[in-house]
């Protein structure tokens, strides 16, 4: 709390010589020219100011640190300047303030998007979303952003800016193009909200609110039954399989033989569960309960930031029961205290061995079975088998059944079983049999 001491004369030896509170603050005001005073803290720290009022509120000025700013005599001389002028209205506090926000609104209007890039990405991606969506973005942000618009300034972003360096440009993936204009419309959000003056921001529309986004055609990959078949066979001949060419110790053939049954394991798994791939690599011992058939999983691996309790299959129980306990992880890497991570190079092997290349042609790179496929796979079979959404979704972890609907791709098989319900039923009220019983 601030202690007031009056009747003192400011000189340059009185500035220097006097001695710090033991707490709090204590201003030393001058005798003669009121209002003026030094103001002297416990650490130290001593510092000009001037008391004045501005209608009938006290307002209190810094004018600066002693020593650093003024000596005794320039910050007399000015205080004195100040209070004739705080006479005629004017209002130095006031001053200071728009001064302030001038220079932080052209700092805003000269920042460009490579430093809203770098913000955005070290204050909020970076801390608050998973390592695989940072990657993802700053992919994005390295590919797209940066090379094409990494020194157009923030404020003076335009629609027809986005339109024309990443719309325009990236028309040949346009999953891609819209990805990459829902990460700038993102960033730019995010910048006016947090701190609009800053960025220059204020009361101004998101240029990439404005721009339109390409049709994306949903992917429809889901396996048939012999393809199911295939996969499973492969996943059991993949751990032999893999080292039967290499050329190396039987010792370390046998290390790598095990290395792959453990990849083979979590994908079996996330083709039991329609698990994400992240939720079955990071998964521990400490989250399934097998005797009750249950996975607890925790909010750190799902997508809606809550636990969740999901049933077991009688097959994924007696996978897990397989496999050995060598440490917290379910499906440790080479260190015993890490989970398993990247699993492409293996899962690119099994896919071409199971012969799930080129599903879709007409969609060219995109046609090969990716491990999230298998999410799909086993929503779409459930919904084709008879269970509803509501379930399909309880056990995919959704919170929405909109979500749920986009990962069901019916199958023909019941689908042509039931426009032949609708034939058998036309044919019951015309009394006669179907055509294609004639």
């Amino acid at each position: 709390m601030a202690r007031k001491r009056s009747n003192t004369f400011l000189t340059e030896t009185f500035c220097k010589s006097v001695k710090p509170p033991k707490s709090g603050h204590v201003i030393h005001f001058d005798r003669e020219l009121k209002g003026f005073g030094l103001r002297v803290t416990a650490n130290n720290h001593r510092a000009f100011v001037l008391r004045y009022r501005m209608g009938k509120q006290q307002r209190q000025y810094e004018i600066g640190d002693y020593p650093g700013d003024h000596s005794a005599t320039s910050a007399r001389i000015l205080a004195g300047k100040l209070k004739t002028r705080i006479g005629e209205g004017f209002d130095p506090i006031l001053e200071k303030d728009k001064k302030q926000q001038e220079a932080i609104e052209e700092r805003g209007r000269m920042r460009s998007m490579a430093d809203l890039a770098k913000t955005y990405m070290e204050k909020h991606v970076n801390v608050d979303n998973g390592s695989k969506t940072a990657r993802e973005y700053q992919r994005q942000i390295d590919a797209h952003i940066l090379p094409f618009l990494g020194r157009f300034r923030v404020a003076s972003l335009t629609a027809e800016d986005i339109n024309e360096k990443i719309r325009i440009r990236l028309k040949r993936t346009p999953v891609q193009a819209n990805r990459v204009v829902a990460l700038l419309r993102a960033m730019w959000f995010w910048a006016q909200r947090n701190n609009a003056a800053a960025w220059d921001l204020q009361g101004k529309q998101n240029p990439a609110k404005a721009v339109g986004r390409y049709r994306e055609d949903q992917r429809e990959v889901y396996l048939t039954e012999d393809q199911m078949d295939q996969l499973l066979r492969v996943l059991d001949e993949f751990p032999q399989a893999s080292v039967k060419d290499l050329e190396c110790s039987a010792k370390q053939k046998a290390y790598l033989a095990k290395e792959s049954g453990r990849i083979t394991a979590a994908i079996r798994l996330m083709f039991l569960t329609g698990s994400r791939p992240n939720e079955v690599l990071g998964a521990k011992w400490s989250e399934f309960d097998l005797d009750r058939e249950q996975w607890h999983r925790p909010t750190v691996r799902n997508k809606q930031k809550k636990p969740e309790r999901v049933p077991l299959s009688e097959d994924a129980v007696a996978l897990l029961k397989t496999l050995p306990k060598q440490g917290e992880f379910v499906f440790p890497g080479r260190d015993a205290n890490e989970p398993l991570t990247d699993i492409g190079g293996a899962w690119k092997k099994i896919r071409e061995a199971a012969g799930l290349v080129d599903l879709l042609p007409e969609s060219g790179r995109y046609a090969d079975l990716r491990l999230h496929d298998l999410r799909h796979n086993y929503a779409s079979w459930l919904a084709s088998e008879g269970e509803s959404l509501a379930q399909i979704g309880r056990l995919l972890g959704h919170s929405q059944q909109s979500t749920t609907a986009r990962y069901v791709k019916f199958q023909d098989k019941p689908l042509r079983e039931a426009t032949n319900r609708f034939a058998a039923i036309a044919a019951r009220r015309a009394d006669a049999s179907t055509p294609a019983q004639r």
